[in-house]
């Protein structure tokens, strides 16, 4: 896939998409303990994890956006990039977790996002906004 990893297009979905901040750093105070999460995306309504289908780490997106949106008192979501078009055991492990844990959920596909990604800069242009 190139450049084309994942933080590279969560930052694009993030920013274009959802146009929120991407790899926002929320720290976590406790009395004894401390550290802090990176969210893919912070907007002024949701904290966003986003990530590849058919990864068993994508489970931790739950937690890390439940996690997060707690700390910042936003609403939680996952965006999953499906790779392949088939719903598999992972994804469907975070669609029903979501649904039973009030997370906003959604699929996008992989050829959508690199459609928007390569035309980006023509759609700038056509919009005056491209730099030069």
């Amino acid at each position: 896939m190139g450049p084309f990893t994942e933080p590279f297009l969560a930052g694009y979905i993030c920013a274009v998409l959802m146009g929120g901040a991407s790899e926002v750093r929320t720290d976590i105070a406790l009395r004894d303990d401390a550290g802090y999460i990176r969210g893919d995306c912070v907007t002024d309504t949701h904290y966003i994890e986003i990530g590849f289908d058919n990864t068993a780490s994508a489970r931790d997106s739950i937690v890390q956006a439940v996690s997060g949106a707690v700390l910042r008192d936003l609403e939680p979501m996952v965006i999953v990039i499906d790779r392949d078009g088939v719903e598999d055991t992972h994804q469907w492990e975070l669609e029903v977790t979501a649904a039973r844990a009030d997370v906003d959920f959604q699929v996008v596909q992989l050829n959508q996002v690199l459609r928007l990604v390569m035309s980006h800069h023509f759609r700038m242009i056509r919009a005056g906004q491209a730099g030069g």
